[in-house]
């Protein structure tokens, strides 16, 4: 019944190669449309024109680091894996990040607005399919009332007949079970005292048993909260230490990207510089 609508504004190249090479999540959903409202949006509805989106103040920022001396140089450790060897950024990595969400954010405001356009549209297709489920729920409804209606009479029929021939059953059980109860009253007072008699020797038993075994684990669990002990803390050390390498190796991998997309960008803005610079002594001349 809903299938996604194509946006009217085309993106250009570089917006569709920043969104496969950025890593941040876009927060845009494309929003399902109805397809007949769809058609009458495009044909009825004027479409407004988005107004440009002024540049940031940190976008023509100047930074003087070079590619090769953008990290530390790691220092010489005899360990594989330990965290002194990872170099760190020198650059200030919250800068490039800013000038990274402003471009991303741009991006985003283009999704939003071309969602805004079929919000509408998608309103009132859902609002005409609620229409239609309260109407066939309503129908249902009053099916199964009457339904419910036919059914408890039948049932109170059926529990009216039910008891009287019940009433007459018990009635002729409680005249034999009298009889026969009082012959086994005898019986099961001796039978009760031999069977207490026997329960109370496998109690005590049972009970003998069941303290040597539980003497018997404590002292297993004892030693194994020992050795588990001197296990654990073997094994915080090791996770400590794992989770401080990881911890810089993910740093560095994040400064790497950040600095890859800043040089970029820097490179762009330094040939437009140029690119100027040489049109205004032609301009001159």
């Amino acid at each position: 019944m809903y299938h996604a609508v194509k946006s009217c504004h085309t993106p250009n190249k570089l917006t569709k190669n920043y969104r496969k090479k950025s890593t941040t999540p876009l927060k845009y959903i494309e929003t399902p449309q109805p397809k007949t409202l769809t058609k009458l949006r495009q044909s009825t509805t004027p479409i407004p024109q988005r107004n440009a989106r002024p540049h940031s103040e940190n976008q023509s920022m100047d930074f003087t680091l070079n590619s090769s001396k953008m990290f530390t140089k790691a220092d010489f450790v005899r360990e594989k894996f330990s965290p002194d060897g990872i170099p760190t950024p020198k650059f200030d990595v919250h800068a490039c990040r800013e000038e990274i969400n402003r471009l991303e954010s741009e991006i985003n405001s283009s999704f939003l607005f071309e969602s805004k356009l079929m919000r509408e549209d998608w309103r009132k297709a859902k609002h005409s399919v609620d229409l239609q489920t309260q109407n066939e729920v309503r129908e249902h409804m009053s099916f199964n009332t009457q339904m419910n209606m036919n059914f408890k009479s039948f049932q109170d029929n059926q529990v009216k007949y039910c008891k009287i021939s019940e009433r007459k059953m018990i009635e002729n059980e409680f005249q034999a079970a009298k009889e026969v109860k009082l012959k086994l009253e005898i019986e099961n007072r001796k039978k009760m005292h031999d069977d207490l008699m026997r329960e109370k020797n496998k109690h005590l038993q049972r009970q003998d048993a069941l303290e040597q075994r539980r003497q018997q684990r404590k002292n297993e669990k004892e030693q194994e909260r020992e050795s588990f002990k001197e296990f654990v803390g073997v094994l915080k050390e090791n996770m400590r230490r794992e989770q401080m390498r990881c911890n810089k190796e993910r740093d560095f991998g994040y400064a790497q990207e950040v600095g890859a997309k800043w040089m970029k960008l820097h490179s762009v803005d330094k040939q437009v510089k140029e690119n100027l610079q040489i049109v205004d002594k032609l301009i001159n001349k």
